[in-house]
């Protein structure tokens, strides 16, 4: 599922696959509105032995094309008027409807892209489009993942616990200093011995 961007709702694809479709009653060879039933009926409806929703490629996901599954999909096809929806095997979709216009199209895609999620799909939203979000004071204790003593030093990590570093930007003014002074020190240390 693509968390970059927001994820558009099942309700959304299917009312704009009802705009397009108006009032035709194109039967879609049996298939009716196959865009009708729900999510998981739309991803595996076909029309004349085409996919409407493209199965999810395989491999890695690092050498997987960004839209490769709606760009193989029947319906994105059909939306766009291409092949076998160009008008040679099968006229562009919806059939009796009216063209969809290419943002729609494109939020259609999203949707095949971020896996069809049916409208209980959980999906982060920005609560306030525009507006910043209002800053908050945490105290470290209150989300460090390893215990913080009173000096807001992580304790030294126990026997078979992953070494803990502290990220330097987010060191406090005391805290710098205590570092650059074991790096002054340690570098005193180092020149005394000839290294």
């Amino acid at each position: 599922m693509d968390t970059e961007a927001l994820t558009v709702a099942y309700a959304r694809v299917k009312a704009i696959l009802d705009e397009a479709a108006g009032d035709s009653t194109a039967d879609y060879g049996g298939a009716g509105r196959f865009w009708d039933k729900g999510a998981p009926a739309l991803e595996a409806a076909e029309i004349f032995g085409i996919r409407m929703v493209a199965p999810p490629p395989e491999g890695h996901a690092c050498c997987i094309p960004p839209h490769a599954r709606s760009d193989a999909s029947g319906l994105i096809k059909g939306l766009r008027g291409e092949a076998p929806f160009d008008g040679g095997r099968f006229p562009a979709l919806p059939w009796g409807g009216h063209a969809v216009a290419p943002a729609d199209i494109d939020r259609v895609a999203d949707w095949i892209d971020a896996g069809c999620p049916d409208d209980a799909t959980s999906v982060a939203v920005e609560l306030a489009p525009g507006k910043p979000a209002k800053t908050a004071t945490v105290r470290v204790s209150e989300i460090a993942e390893f215990a913080v003593d009173a000096d807001g030093y992580s304790p030294a990590a126990g026997v078979g616990e992953p070494r803990r570093r502290m990220n330097i930007d987010c060191m406090s003014e005391p805290q710098l200093e205590r570092l650059r002074r074991g790096f002054r020190t340690g570098r005193a240390g180092v020149a005394r011995r000839g290294l």
